[in-house]
């Protein structure tokens, strides 16, 4: 994450900055992500969060309404070979129109691997200007480590250019008056309605938590190890700082694995490197 701002303004949101990567561009109900209040676990139960994405939508999705729903809304439709170590990357703006932050998050995925000279040429400030932010928060490159993506957000997302890079509004959400903290390890309840699909024969990447949780890496990042690569993943407990209890493992899967949000909600942590996981919800 590349965080742009006067140093007051930085020391201000700098807490906030790594939570952005959790917010991959994969949240499908844009109204509902906009209307919810992102929290976490601490403060507010999933059966809490849940609620207030339905409130905003007027509708409850079940895991298995979701999987139905989304079955012909794949990423397969743009990465026929699928999404595995696809790169991509986010550009979030940071806005306070009232007395709530709000968050734009603009995502690259279908238009382009955000090309490295022109994703450096994108001046974060003149950015945060020009869309009347308070910030911009460069987010990436990141690589997915899932196989395909069943969503409908780029059906009616709108589009955006910055510098030579085209970018689709993947979510809005609103902070409240305050913004969150981050640090590795914390577990987060996202507004998202996806299905992360991983394939049959794929390797996953896993945390399991001292609740005996497991939680699959959904996407890697080039933001704290610029040479990290999917090679290189199976080997990342032994750099990994894990809280007492958490275990980092890697598998390969003898059949597919889906896995849904829960109601309009994704648990989802990250790693020291902001590597992102969801959790598989039994």
């Amino acid at each position: 994450m590349t965080l742009h701002a006067s140093p007051s303004r930085t020391r201000r949101i700098a807490a906030f900055a790594t939570l952005l990567t959790l917010f991959s561009a994969c949240t499908s109900d844009k109204q509902a992500a906009s209307n919810a209040t992102v929290s976490s676990p601490s403060s507010v139960s999933p059966e809490t969060a849940a609620s207030t994405v339905a409130d905003a939508t007027s509708t409850t999705v079940a895991p298995s309404t979701t999987v139905a729903t989304q079955a012909n809304n794949s990423s397969y439709d743009l990465f026929p070979n699928g999404l595995r170590n696809v790169r991509y990357c986010e550009i979030a703006l940071l806005k306070k129109p009232t007395t709530e932050y709000v968050l734009e998050v603009w995502n690259t995925i279908g238009y382009s691997d955000c090309p490295q000279a022109d994703w450096d040429a994108i001046d974060a400030v003149k950015t945060a200007a020009d869309n009347g932010a308070i910030l911009t928060l460069k987010n990436g490159p990141r690589y997915w480590t899932l196989d395909e993506i069943r969503s409908d957000i780029r059906k009616t997302a709108v589009t955006t250019t910055f510098g030579n890079i085209k970018m689709f509004l993947g979510t809005t959400l609103k902070f409240g008056a305050s913004l969150p903290s981050q640090t590795p390890y914390t577990i987060r309840l996202v507004p998202r309605k996806t299905v992360f699909v991983y394939k049959a024969g794929s390797a996953v990447f896993e945390l399991s938590d001292d609740a005996g949780h497991t939680y699959v890496m959904q996407s890697y990042a080039l933001t704290k190890s610029p040479a990290l690569n999917i090679d290189g993943l199976a080997a990342l407990g032994s750099s990994l700082k894990v809280p007492p209890g958490w275990s980092f493992s890697t598998r390969t899967l003898d059949a597919d694995l889906l896995l849904p949000s829960t109601n309009g909600i994704a648990t989802v942590v990250q790693d020291d490197f902001d590597n992102t996981y969801q959790r598989i919800d039994s």
